[in-house]
């Protein structure tokens, strides 16, 4: 039987090897996840200038304004790189010493994405249902008729509310206003959360960068744009509810807050009464 001396200096050769392999079989998942998240956005600058109509989703980058476009890609493609070449695998950022994750950078860069939403606001508004939206707004506003809530009708009550007070401001009367202001608005709340949520993310800096430029720029930031439809609000706040109840798990926190929030989700766009089984 070996000294003890002999069995500790084995066992802790066999312990950092297995440490070693554990961490080499994590960082190949990193890169594939990154390899597949890179075709992803591949498609997605490519649809930039052939877009298709068949793939909403992928494509909602015709719809905005080249530049827009181009810079979203860019920082797409460009942050998936990184964590694929990224090796340091450290907490904190190595190249530049700049935290995006504290409060002041979330506030700073929140403020910034709400002016870029509002500045190249999609310049035509009859997508979709927007012509219907706006005529709504117009009998409700301005010739006081009754309006149909449809399934927003707390989207329906706020939009009618910015375009009341931002009317007399106007030298032309645009409706489509009204959805600017909230898509900007709600989209500084989508940014900040979406910093929120990947600052808690157990994993290397720029792993966390990465996610959140993806949730950044995700399809439905599109809705932010000015986009008139009535899902820019639901579609913020129903992050905000994933960030919440992730706290709440993580720190052990109220179920208060997430159920708050939970509610005014619905009332953004009743079809959040399907998320109701995850809170219970």
């Amino acid at each position: 039987r070996p000294p003890r001396s002999t069995l500790f200096l084995y066992t802790t050769l066999f312990r950092s090897m297995m440490n070693a392999m554990s961490t080499f079989r994590k960082l190949q998942t990193d890169r594939l996840l990154c390899l597949a998240l890179a075709l992803i956005a591949i498609l997605r600058a490519v649809f930039i200038f052939s877009p298709v109509s068949q793939f909403w989703g992928i494509n909602f980058f015709a719809f905005l304004s080249e530049e827009i476009a181009v810079v979203l890609s860019v920082l797409s493609i460009v942050a998936i790189v990184w964590a694929f070449m990224d090796k340091s695998g450290a907490e904190k950022p190595t190249v530049l010493k700049f935290n995006i994750f504290s409060l002041k950078s979330r506030i700073v860069i929140s403020i910034c994405a709400g002016a870029l939403f509002f500045l190249f606001a999609i310049p035509f508004a009859l997508l979709g249902d927007g012509g219907l939206f706006l005529a709504d707004l117009y009998r409700y506003v301005l010739l006081g008729q009754a309006v149909p809530l449809y399934r927003e009708p707390l989207t329906m009550l706020l939009n009618s509310r910015v375009y009341a007070l931002i009317y007399p401001l106007q030298d032309i009367k645009d409706i489509s206003v009204a959805y600017h202001v909230t898509g900007a608005l709600f989209g500084m709340l989508y940014i900040g959360t979406a910093l929120k949520i990947a600052s808690q993310i157990r994993a290397p800096y720029i792993m966390r960068v990465c996610s959140f430029v993806l949730i950044a720029a995700c399809g439905g930031v599109l809705l932010f744009f000015g986009y008139v439809e009535n899902y820019a609000p639901q579609y913020a706040m129903v992050l905000l509810y994933a960030a919440l109840v992730l706290h709440m798990f993580r720190a052990h926190g109220s179920p208060v807050w997430p159920g708050v929030v939970l509610i005014l989700c619905c009332l953004f766009h009743l079809q959040n009464v399907l998320l109701i089984p995850s809170y219970v």
